[in-house]
């Protein structure tokens, strides 16, 4: 037949079509990357039928079935019912249990037997993804999958190993065995774990990275950044000790890394200077292209500043309080820039900040004087809260 001709490029895209997951990259964890891909569980059950078709369509498809793996308890469609009554049928013969928890352990045991019988396929799987409930139920079987598959990128983690907390056997495994991890994010109690990616680097890959609520200085976070680098995003939530010292460069092997995106949230004591002190070190060389403020030390007044200095900035989000009015027309200029194409807006009064001293309508005028004005010519999307805004 004609069809087993087919070059491996539209294989690769047809297959695509139908296991849309299978073609994903994203980090996002296993509820983000859902939406709008169907069934999962039918998706990989069609391609796993047309990796049977014949020997060149099975040498894509099977790339492909085991690059994203997805680990569901149940099926996303109307097929659930239907499987649903049959496992909760009385029968002499089906003695097994009918909770789906149990149901999605011996899909994970049988995909443990096959990924270790085939090292090519153990070497194809580069994204592991399962709901909350597999993954805070399914730790021991995570742990035996984990130290199968060396390539893997991303991982859905149960949340006691961002904490340090009872994730022993799993973290170890991580560490030993997934070298080639891209994100991995570390919460309040995980301190020392993260203190010793400095001194023992086991993902030297690691292109995105999540802080919350540790109790770290400036110096020590700075230690662990410098050694990854492959870093392209940060975020930064909820961190007290943390300032604008943190962007100093006086060590040229301990300063923060040049970076795509950058998330400061609940921040106060990183403010307008530290975020420009970071954006001059980047002046032969920008790098920075998606900047998220929320609750930080900086207010719309300082955005100019900001958009100055950063020439390829591509996306802002801006989350503040204000206690009093934005300064007029004359004594502050329109947000401008040349690069940025999407804003998030986001302008709130502060508890103090009530009735005539309210400040943040004024700040949704001072958005659309900077919109009429022309000064945002590649913007092409704006997210504001505000529900008048239209009509401004």
């Amino acid at each position: 037949s004609p069809a087993s001709q087919l070059p491996v490029n539209v294989l690769r895209t047809t297959f695509g079509y139908v296991c849309p997951h299978s073609s994903d990259d994203g980090y996002e964890c296993s509820e983000d990357s859902l939406a709008g891909n169907g069934c999962p569980l039918c998706n990989t059950r069609d391609l796993a039928q047309a990796s049977q078709v014949c020997r060149n369509w099975r040498t894509v498809a099977l790339e492909l079935l085991y690059r994203n793996i997805r680990l569901e308890q149940v099926h996303y469609c109307e097929l659930e019912e239907e499987l649903w009554l049959r496992r909760n049928r009385r029968s002499f013969f089906a003695k097994g249990s009918t909770d789906s928890n149990e149901q999605v352990k011996v899909r994970i045991n049988l995909l443990y037997r096959t990924i270790q019988e085939n090292e090519q396929i153990a070497n194809t799987v580069l994204y592991l993804k399962a709901p909350f409930w597999v993954r805070e139920g399914c730790k021991q079987e995570l742990t035996l999958l984990v130290s199968l598959i060396p390539n893997v990128r991303y991982i859905d983690i149960p949340q006691s190993v961002y904490t340090g907390d009872n994730s022993g056997p799993l973290l170890a495994t991580m560490r030993s065995r997934s070298s080639q991890l891209r994100l991995m994010g570390w919460k309040a109690g995980g301190e020392h774990s993260l203190l010793q990616i400095a001194s023992e680097q086991p993902w030297k890959m690691l292109e995105v990275i999540s802080l919350s609520n540790l109790k770290l200085d400036d110096t020590q976070i700075q230690s662990v950044l410098a050694s990854l680098p492959q870093l392209k995003s940060v975020t930064l939530e909820e961190m007290a000790y943390i300032t604008d010292a943190i962007f100093d460069s006086n060590n040229e092997s301990m300063g923060f890394p040049l970076i795509k995106s950058l998330v400061v949230q609940e921040c106060p004591k990183l403010t307008t200077a530290g975020i420009k002190q970071y954006l001059i070190l980047q002046c032969t060389e920008p790098t920075l292209e998606e900047l998220t403020l929320t609750n930080a030390g900086v207010i719309p007044d300082h955005l100019n500043s900001i958009l100055d200095i950063a020439p390829i900035l591509r996306v802002l989000s801006i989350t503040c309080a204000v206690s009093k009015p934005c300064p007029s027309a004359s004594q502050l200029r329109y947000l401008s820039s040349k690069s940025l194409k999407k804003i998030t807006y986001d302008v709130t009064n502060c508890d103090s900040s009530q009735g005539l001293t309210a400040g943040a309508p004024s700040y949704y005028q001072y958005l659309a004087d900077s919109l009429c004005s022309g000064t945002l010519p590649s913007l092409n999307k704006l997210y504001v809260n505000e529900a008048r805004f239209a009509t401004r």
